[in-house]
């Protein structure tokens, strides 16, 4: 196998036996081979060479039928006894690509990429760069040798996706060992397609002269030790070097041996201290390494150190922590995070959201921090904001086919209303999808949260629960499904404390006030019932202010659809259904990020545009006489319209213009159809429980004016009534109006809204009442109700 192998390229399949000396290809060596004996022909290679411009080989790339790819080097050197062309990789530490050009032009600034073709591509952008790369790309950069880089300025410019993170990560540590004068990282804009490199087509609306800014504004990174730091009578080993083993040790007493390294915890970097913008708050940005090498950074509270430290421990643990176990080891776990000493700083916020003109999710702050790492640091784990597939995924699978359904545009228009509550100064609110199950409802919360990549939760949660999701959706969207299955209690409270924007106030163990929680929240919630019928559960009613924070919107669109009007050629909703269920979860997250870009990046005139299009949307759509309720929410409606339109003009969403104005149009109208009108809720409820009670005692309780031979006087009696052609007019005695069929209301304010409706017959004067002559009682003054309030299609 081997002599047929060596026979046909002239090189050998490769194996862990033996040392490999690589060397420069020497004049009339043969060619190198076309093809590897297992992956086939090379699909494209780059040539390395040595400080003094030899060709050492190659580093091929092999595509796959199966659309994947494979790479190999491809070396000349001594293996095995046979000199000629290996398949294998010069040992460390290897030649960087291109080290030729470092060497030659000793004052150009050096870009490294992620890998050779990435090198091509920035060495044909960046004329006046050089471009090099680590053999291997991002796999293994700790073998390349970066001594050329010494006393260089250094830009790297990583991959869009998770192994271009680590890249940015490791390889700065590399080029200061290697003694580089600065050394900064591009920190490649959200809005860029995950996996994008400098070998793809430039994003739209991207030019060289963009990308060459993000170089010229890209921060320097700090110095750092790559192996061994010590400090305090602690050390930290980074890196695996002669069979130490990675992680933190303690400096410990060795009897006559004098003291030595003991190792106590996996690697625990301490990268900054942090606190707030009052300088309180102080805590340590710490990165834990895990058992398969992923980096978890969180922010820590230093007042977790208090007591006995399980807590901070725990979220620890759940980060990939190992200690070693007893107490010994968790006192010098604390004493090291306490003791030990980080070169940077950073501010910290508690919760994500605007902070001053930057925008702070728990992974990254959008925006202006001032120069500054801005970090959300908390004492649990950080709200997931996941990020997957892409934006033009998202717009064509999740968007494009919400066009049409005002449901689905309100919900993802609303999705983007978050941010713009405190630039407009508004409170937090929301609104309430209410109707039958499986008839797509929960279907608007899936889509409305893909833009930012979080999840939705339930109604059914404890009050501490509560304000943590709405402290980790501030600004942002809160998504809460299925309201009949919480307590109508819960949801009462719940419904005050959302729109109240702070939670409960707390004492601490030594007696003194704990800082509530605060926040500003839009929020999307489902349910088969609505909040009035969820509280009526248990005899309460719910109040105006509840109902204009929580607002109900008629799930069904009216087109026997269920929330949809349109499919786009689905067979049924339920395939519609699913396919935006599927299609929201490989796409999420991206969509927030890139509006936060662009909105910051054109702040002035987006709010500008926000101001004016609300305008319109209210000229238009608001009654000339609607209550002041009815004015609140229907500001919160013009909001959400603006805020679809403004992001369809970002480019976020791939909408015509008007959509989103008519989505929230749509459902506005709805809402005031269902409410009964655009009068004060409480006019509005008062007047529906007017109506109940004579639907349900209208001849039970009330006796003729007129009674005919062997009537039978009501037991419980409220008023009379006599006969007005075929219906009947309800005379009502005061103190029953005011005691019961009001109940829970001002009877004034129903008795004047049914005279100025024409439902009830006056007084003299200013009174409400009219004097009426009633069998057994005399004259004495009742509340007229005549008898079309019973048959008026306006109904209450």
């Amino acid at each position: 196998m081997d002599n047929a192998f060596d026979l046909l390229h002239g090189a050998e399949p490769p194996t862990d036996d033996d040392r490999f000396d690589c060397q420069p290809v020497p004049d009339g060596a043969p060619k190198a081979p076309a093809e590897h004996f297992q992956l086939g022909e090379t699909s494209s290679r780059w040539a390395y060479r040595d400080h003094e411009g030899r060709r050492l080989g190659y580093f091929c790339r092999f595509d796959q039928a199966d659309g994947g790819k494979e790479f190999r080097p491809l070396f000349w050197g001594r293996w095995k006894g046979k000199t000629g062309w290996h398949w294998k990789a010069p040992d460390a530490p290897r030649p960087l690509y291109n080290l030729p050009a470092i060497l030659e032009r000793p004052d150009a600034l050096v870009i490294v990429t992620e890998g050779e073709k990435s090198a091509d591509a920035a060495a044909h952008l960046f004329p006046d760069l050089i471009a090099v790369s680590p053999m291997n790309g991002a796999k293994s950069p700790a073998k390349a040798d970066w001594a050329p880089l010494a006393g260089r300025h250094v830009v790297i410019w990583p991959d869009h996706d998770e192994s271009g993170e680590a890249f940015g990560q490791a390889v700065p540590a590399l080029c200061h060992e290697a003694g580089a004068e600065s050394v900064r990282v591009i920190e490649v804009p959200a809005s860029f397609l995950v996996k994008w490199d400098l070998a793809n087509d430039l994003p739209e609306g991207w030019t060289v002269e963009g990308l060459l800014k993000l170089i010229d504004e890209s921060k320097p990174v700090a110095k750092v030790l790559r192996d061994v730091e010590i400090q305090n009578g602690f050390r930290l080993v980074r890196f695996s070097t002669g069979g130490t083993k990675v992680g933190v040790y303690r400096l410990v007493d060795d009897g006559d041996n004098g003291q030595r390294w003991e190792w106590f915890c996996s690697l625990l970097e301490i990268l900054a201290d942090t606190r707030d913008v009052e300088n309180q708050s102080w805590g340590r940005w710490l990165r834990v390494t895990d058992r398969d090498g992923v980096t978890h950074d969180w922010p820590m509270p230093m007042a977790m150190l208090a007591g006995d430290g399980a807590d901070y421990r725990r979220q620890l643990f759940s980060l990939g922590l190992d200690l070693a176990p007893g107490r010994t080891n968790r006192d010098a776990l604390q004493s090291y995070i306490n003791v030990w000493q980080p070169d940077g700083k950073a501010r910290c916020v508690d919760r994500i959201g605007w902070n001053g003109h930057a925008f702070v999710l728990p992974d990254i702050a959008i925006g202006n921090t001032a120069g500054e790492h801005v970090l959300l640091q908390t004492t649990h784990a950080a709200p997931r904001y996941a990020v997957a597939g892409s934006l033009e995924d998202w717009c064509e699978d999740v968007v494009r086919l919400a066009a049409g359904n005002s449901r689905l545009v309100f919900g993802l228009s609303s999705a983007f209303a978050g941010p713009l509550l405190h630039p407009m100064g508004e409170e937090s609110g929301g609104f309430h999808v209410k109707g039958g199950s499986s008839i797509g409802k929960t279907t608007i919360l899936r889509v409305a949260v893909s833009a930012w990549g979080n999840t939705f939760d339930g109604w059914r949660t404890t009050d501490n629960a509560a304000e943590g999701l709405a402290r980790d959706a501030a600004d942002a969207l809160l998504c809460l499904d299925e309201i009949g299955q919480a307590e109508s209690r819960a949801v009462e409270a719940l419904a005050y404390m959302l729109g109240n924007e702070r939670g409960k106030a707390r004492m601490k163990r030594d007696g003194t006030n704990r800082q509530p929680i605060t926040w500003r929240v839009l929020f999307l919630s489902t349910g088969e019932i609505g909040l009035a019928d969820k509280l009526g559960e248990h005899g309460r009613r719910a109040r105006a202010g509840q109902e204009v924070r929580v607002v109900e919107i008629p799930a069904d669109a009216g087109q026997s659809l269920g929330v949809f009007e349109t499919l786009h050629g689905f067979e049924d909703g339920d395939r519609f259904a699913r396919h935006l269920k599927e299609a929201s979860e490989r796409n999420k997250g991206q969509a927030a990020r890139v509006f936060l870009e662009r909105l910051i990046a054109n702040y002035d005139h987006s709010m500008d545009a926000v101001v004016e299009s609300r305008k319109r949307w209210l000229a238009h759509h608001l009654p000339e006489n609607a209550d002041g309720q009815v004015r609140r929410v229907a500001g919160r409606f013009a909001l959400v319209a603006a805020a679809g339109e403004l992001a369809a003009s970002l480019g976020v969403l791939p909408w015509e213009p008007g959509e989103a104005n008519w989505a929230a149009a749509t459902c506005f109208k709805d809402w005031l159809s269902s409410r009964g009108g655009h009068g004060p809720a409480e006019q509005q409820g008062g007047l529906r429980q007017v109506r109940l009670f004579l639907e349900q005692h209208g001849s039970s309780r009330f006796e003729d004016v007129a009674p005919v031979e062997g009537h039978r006087p009501s037991i419980n009696r409220a008023g009379f009534r006599r006969k007005e052609g075929d219906a009947w007019d309800y005379l009502i005695m005061p103190e029953v109006w005011r005691d019961e069929i009001c109940k829970g209301f001002d009877p004034k304010m129903i008795a004047k809204a049914m005279i100025d409706r024409g439902w009830m017959v006056p007084g003299d004067g200013k009174n409400l009442t009219k004097k009426e002559s009633l069998p057994g009682i005399g004259q004495t003054r009742v509340y007229v109700i005549k008898s079309d309030f019973l048959t008026t299609d306006d109904n209450p």
